[in-house]
């Protein structure tokens, strides 16, 4: 199990100083937004990736402001780690610090290192650092001169110049240095900031000419394009970023990383004129900048026919015009410095003619050239305008003190590795051994502090790997030993690092390495693969006489000036030597400095002048290569922290005591090993005593007790340790059953009790149940005891009133028959009395005539023929006969003709047309008398031809339905013709047969149901009667024929589709039975019964005369009993369901199929009202026939509550918008 987690300031006051404590409470620290740590004396920095609220203002105040107060001598507590931190300690070292007079005396010149790979934020601690110092002695001296003050602008704004001169974005960091500077902050006894000076190491120049994938050259080249004024652009031949070979390589033209080219070109400017610069200096700095993109975009030819393969440049370029304008010199002088050489051989000098290869790479060379000598001037230019004497020179005033800053590149690992990794890793090695000589002492310091007895030890180091570099022999030896051979090529020198260092313990290259040109060396940090591919090319990097020549005699002055003394400067970099001037030389001259030779050199003055200071150490942390906020990548950190040598600074500490505790701390530790409570002093020997902690193979004390810490070797700490788990797991035991024991003796205790409660509690729900279960059924049975007995009664009342009604339709109708009896038999008296008289009047007449016989003359004309009188009134003894009026007789017309005319006047013609097959025109199919309003209807045939409308002839073209759209518009009266073509009357209708025309587009409004006893449908309800002309359909009657098809013995689905299918307009012929012998549906069978008991038969059955007609029932209109049973109720939202079982009806309305016991229509408030059979009328008072059943249901189910429902009791008639009622033709007898 790992240790908790340590958040602690200073990682040497963990317990465990190894990798995993240190990565564990890094991060915890990270994420709380703790970027900084301390390890001693080194200051940890993790680069968040975001603005935080560490460096405002108020941060800073209250740091300088105790850096005041401790320096006064007051005790306080540290501050949290802070970069601020280890700027104030340099600060205040320095003013109190006296020159040394002995090996003991702390030096006054400050050194802050400050180391990390790209992107780890190295950049921005440096300028936090700067901005410190120069705010601190500010405040701290209390100086207000203003040449003061605006030397500490300058010193801070030499900044954003650097930046936009040596910084570029990589794939690893947005702004990432490409160059190492050591700046000299200087400063008097009082801590007065005077100045500032810098100096820069290893430009990345290789980067002018190339650059990898996803990354940028320069940042000042994109400012410059961006963000220059117009006419500056337009006057340096400047256009878009693409067009220029040195930028549009990599693909790449913004930082990413949010900040604004053209905004920073304006801060540059500023800083450049804040250090001093005139605006003629600034437009020169931009002309070379300039030149250096111009001169990428030089293209150079082979010249046609030259056996020396030389080269010229590409006509009619305008790079090389603008080239020439900015750099100040002629196209042929430009040409020739490129693609010629001078080579002296003695005392005579050749020119040599280059290729194009050749001359392309003298092109790059002097592109780097000229901007290494631009930023070197730059640097140089800034050193002055900050106006400070260096006092790491001597001979200077002994009162100015300095605090150098080391913004150093960190150690480098890439997947191909050059000249510039070994370099730099180079350049690491000579800062690890420095950083763990620095480390050691440090640790000895602090055992001598507390007091412990200490023999110094040798610690560890890695010169082997700096031999490798720097021996006579060495890589850097080798590599300027093949830069001097005309031959010496990468190739050569890979094979003699092969053979000088095959048997070094620091140098690896296998055999696939080998036949790649690699070799491997084994750095502090870890193994770094490089390439020797153009090792020699990179090391050499000088320009050649000819190129130099032609900016010295530059017609600009500002190109003339700078590149003047560029000789006198290269030698008097270089360390003296004997240089024999009649020796031939290669090219341009000896090369008088590597690349390698002038880092070397420089590495070592940088050394000399740390090593002469106090350090104070900076590590930059990368926490992810994504640039993320809050993104901890634990391998990432872990190997920067090698590389860093933080974890080193752990291993160091392991060769001494690592373990280390306060002596509370170490005496609470292991007080289970210890029963007496005795002093840290008695304590040690006791447990190193029991516990045999002495080692026999290490000469150390195991544990040695200091001033305010107990110190201990891993091992010692490693045996206490076991010893106090073994003893606090046997008590852990212990303790663990004897709390076992009593939680469970609570445990059954408490359960017990909860056992009983629950028990109670069951026992009184169950038995609270059953007593409300039988109170339910109690109430039940009351309720149904009290319904069946309102049943009961109601059904008596009803039986008693069906009885009665039955005696007074039984009386009533004795009295009308024999009311009718005594008026038939009246009526026979009288007429036979009246014949009596009659025929005794002829008797009487015709014995008169006998006994007088007249003349001839005499003789009376013959009188006209006895038309035979037709009788009112029919013999009474025909049966029910006598219910119906006398025949009607009707003209006889010729059957024989060919052609006949009928007159139609007005009305209904009561034809029914089809197409003849034959002659394609309008045929009789049937013929509707009770239906017709024309008067010679009877004349007509079933199968005769229409043959002429009016004026208008048919012809057998013409369609069905243009005939009977004409016959329907044409003016009435209208006489037609027809052919007679067959001899089949109309059907005459029995006596109580009647026919109804169901209209087009009409709704029926009629119900029927199934007679078992007829097997013919029969109508069950009628809700409306609008359109039928002359009579009333009632309840009862039989649906016999549906246009002129039986319906008999037909199924209710059948006689459904035949209504459906049937062409409309439909006949529909029906048949009234006797009254009390209809069928009458089961819900309705009360209801007829009322009505034939309570109406007399001659109030029911009446009959009115159609128009043009005298044919009807004998009698009166027949019409149905009409009561109001209409009623309402509601349908709240509490009261559930409706409880209703409903399904629609052909006439529209809704029919109530079944009543629950539940919802709304079970409710108290109107319970029993609605039963089996009601029809529901209305929704909200809107009518079910104008919403549809479709809409009527979606109302039902969606609408909010409460709803109004209309109904109407099964027995009655539905509400109908025509109060006349309809009528139907009948046929009276005719026999």
């Amino acid at each position: 199990m790992s240790p908790a987690v340590e958040n602690v300031n200073d990682l040497t006051a963990l317990v465990h100083l190894d990798e995993e404590s240190i990565q564990r409470t890094l991060e915890l620290r990270f994420q709380e937004n703790q970027i900084y740590t301390t390890t001693g004396s080194i200051l940890v920095a993790l680069n968040p990736f975001e603005r935080l609220p560490l460096y405002a203002s108020a941060t800073k105040d209250a740091y300088i402001a105790h850096g005041d107060r401790v320096a006064a001598g007051e005790k306080l507590d540290k501050m949290p780690p802070h970069v601020y931190t280890v700027a104030d300690k340099s600060y205040r070292d320095m003013r109190t610090s006296s020159r040394p007079t002995s090996a003991d005396d702390a030096l006054p010149n400050q050194s802050i290192l400050v180391s990390g790979e790209s992107g780890a934020g190295k950049t921005e601690t440096t300028k936090i650092v700067m901005e410190y110092l120069a705010s601190v002695s500010a405040e701290a001296t209390h100086d207000t001169s203003v040449d003061h003050d605006a030397v500490r602008h300058r010193v801070l704004e030499s900044n954003p110049i650097l930046e936009a001169f040596g910084n570029a974005r990589t794939n690893r960091n947005n702004n990432s240095s490409r160059f190492g500077k050591f700046i000299r902050l200087g400063f008097n006894t009082s801590g007065v900031l005077l100045g500032a000076s810098m100096s820069t190491y290893l430009l990345e120049r290789v980067r002018l000419v190339s650059q990898a994938k996803g990354e940028r050259n320069y940042h000042i080249f994109y400012e410059l394009v961006r963000g220059g004024a117009p006419d500056l652009v337009a006057d340096l031949g400047l256009t878009a970023l693409a067009d220029f070979k040195y930028l549009n390589q990599s693909g790449c033209y913004d930082r990413h990383d949010g900040v604004d080219d053209a905004d920073q070109f304006t801060k540059t400017t500023h800083a450049m004129t804040t250090i001093g610069m005139s605006d003629d200096e600034q437009t020169a700095v931009m002309h070379l900048v300039a030149a250096v993109l111009h001169l990428g975009n030089l293209k150079f030819e082979a010249v046609p026919g030259h056996e020396n393969n030389a080269s010229r440049l590409v006509g009619g370029s305008p790079a090389a015009t603008h080239l020439c304008n900015l750099l100040g010199v002629t196209m042929d002088s430009l040409e020739k410095s490129l693609c010629t050489r001078a080579i002296k051989t003695g005392r005579e000098t050749v020119t040599a003619s280059l290729d194009v290869k050749k001359a392309d790479d003298c092109k790059e060379v002097l592109a780097k050239t000229i901007y290494g000598r631009l930023f070197d001037w730059l640097v140089d230019r800034i050193n002055d305008s900050m106006n400070y004497e260096d006092t790491s020179v001597p001979d200077v005033d002994p009162t100015l003190r300095f605090i150098g800053i080391v913004d150093i590149f960190g150690f480098e690992i890439f997947p191909v590795n050059s000249l510039e990794q070994l370099c730099i890793n180079f350049a690491n090695e000579k800062l690890q051994q420095l950083f763990t000589k620095y480390v050691f002492e440090m640790e000895q310091d602090e055992y001598k502090a507390e007091q412990i007895p200490w023999t110094d030890i040798a610690f560890p180091t890695n010169q082997l790997v700096l031999n490798l570099f720097e021996s006579r022999n060495g890589l850097f030896k080798l590599l300027d030993q093949q830069c001097i051979l005309a031959t010496g090529t990468d190739a050569a020198l890979v094979r003699s690092y092969y053979n000088a260092f095959a048997i070094h313990p620091s140098f690896t290259a296998t055999k696939l390495q080998q036949g790649r040109h690699l070799f491997s060396v084994l750095h502090y940090a870890a193994p770094v693969v490089y390439t020797v591919d153009g090792f020699c090319d990179k090391n050499k990097d000088h320009i050649h006489d000819e190129a130099i020549q032609l900016l010295s005699s530059s017609a600009d002055t500002f190109v003339n000036g700078m590149f003047q003394d560029y000789f006198m400067l290269q030698v008097v970099e270089d360390t003296p030597s004997a240089v024999n001037p009649n020796r031939p030389r290669r090219s341009s001259g000896i090369m008088s400095s590597s690349v390698v030779m002038k880092f070397q050199r420089q590495m070592g003055n940088m050394l000399e002048v740390l090593q002469a200071t106090s350090l104070h150490f900076i590590r930059c942390i990368k926490p992810n290569d994504e640039l993320t906020p809050l993104a901890y990548d634990h391998p990432r950190v872990l190997e920067q922290l090698r590389c860093s040598g933080v974890v080193q600074a752990a291993q160091i500490s392991r060769t001494g005591y690592p373990i280390r505790f306060p002596h509370a701390s170490f005496q609470w530790r292991y007080r289970v090993l210890c029963p007496m409570k005795l002093p840290p002093t008695m304590m040690v020997p006791f447990l190193v005593n029991t516990f045999h902690l002495v080692d026999p193979a290490d000469p150390r004390p195991p544990i040695q007790v200091g001033l305010s810490k107990v110190f201990l070797v891993f091992s010692a700490y490693e045996t206490l340790n076991r010893e106090s788990d073994r003893r606090l797991a046997r008590s852990v035991v212990t303790i663990q059953k004897m709390a076992r024991g009593t939680l469970v003796r609570r445990w059954v205790k408490r359960e017990t009790a909860r056992v009983v409660v629950v028990q109670s509690l069951i026992r009184r729900f169950l038995a609270k149940k059953m007593l409300l279960r039988l109170r339910a059924a109690e109430r039940r049975r009351q309720q149904e005891q009290a319904e069946e007995l309102v049943r009961q009664k109601l059904a008596q009342e009803k039986q008693a009133q069906i009885e009665r009604d039955l005696q007074a339709a039984a009386t009533a109708t004795a009295a009308l028959l024999v009311a009718k009896q005594r008026e038939a038999d009246a009526l026979a008296a009288k007429q036979k009395q009246v014949d009596d008289e009659k025929e005794r009047a002829q008797a009487s007449a015709a014995a008169a005539a006998a006994m007088t016989i007249p003349s001839k003359e005499d003789e009376p004309s013959a009188s006209p023929p006895v038309v035979p009188v037709v009788a009112t009134n029919p013999p009474s003894g025909r049966g029910r006969s006598s219910y119906f009026n006398p025949q009607i007789s009707f003209e006889q017309f010729d059957d024989d003709e060919e052609e006949y005319e009928v007159k139609w006047e007005q009305g209904m013609l009561g034809l029914y047309f089809g197409k003849d097959d034959v002659s394609g025109l309008p045929v009789v199919r049937r013929i509707h008398v009770h239906l017709s309003q024309c008067r010679d209807i009877r004349n007509v045939r079933v199968h005769d031809l229409l043959l002429q409308v009016g004026a208008k002839r048919l012809g057998g073209h013409e369609t069905l339905r243009q005939t009977l759209e004409y016959l329907g518009s044409i003016p009435k009266p209208v006489v037609m013709v027809f052919q007679r073509n067959g001899h089949e009357t109309a059907h005459e209708l029995a006596d109580n047969e009647f026919e109804v025309l169901w209209g087009k587009n009409e709704p029926l409004k009629v119900s029927f149901r199934m007679s078992m006893d007829h097997q013919m449908p029969f109508v069950s309800n009628v809700l409306s009667q609008v359109f039928v002309p002359t009579a009333q359909v009632r309840s009862g009657d039989l649906l016999t024929h549906i246009n002129d098809k039986p319906t008999l013995q037909k199924s209710q689905v059948e006689v459904n589709r035949m209504l459906t299918q049937e062409p409309k307009p439909c006949v529909l012929r029906f048949r009234r039975l006797e009254p009390g012998s209809e069928p009458i549906p089961r819900s309705h069978r009360t209801s007829y019964t009322d009505y034939s008991s309570t109406k007399s038969l001659a109030e029911t059955m009446s009959f009115a005369g159609s128009v043009g007609s005298s044919s009807s029932f004998r009698g009166s209109n027949v019409s149905v009993m009409t009561v109001p049973t209409q009623y309402s109720i509601t349908w709240q939202a509490d009261d559930g369901p409706l409880g209703l079982v409903i399904a629609p009806r052909l006439e529209n309305y809704i029919e109530v199929v079944q009543v629950k016991d539940e919802g709304a229509a079970y409710a108290a408030r109107q319970r029993h009202q609605v039963s089996k059979g009601d029809l529901m009328l209305y929704v909200n008072h809107d009518d079910i026939r104008d919403l549809g059943f479709q809409r009527a249901m979606h109302i039902l189910k969606t609408a909010p509550k409460p709803l109004v429902l209309t109904f109407q009791k099964g027995s009655s008639q539905p509400p109908s918008t025509n109060t006349t009622g309809y009528s139907v033709h009948r046929a009276s007898a005719s026999h």
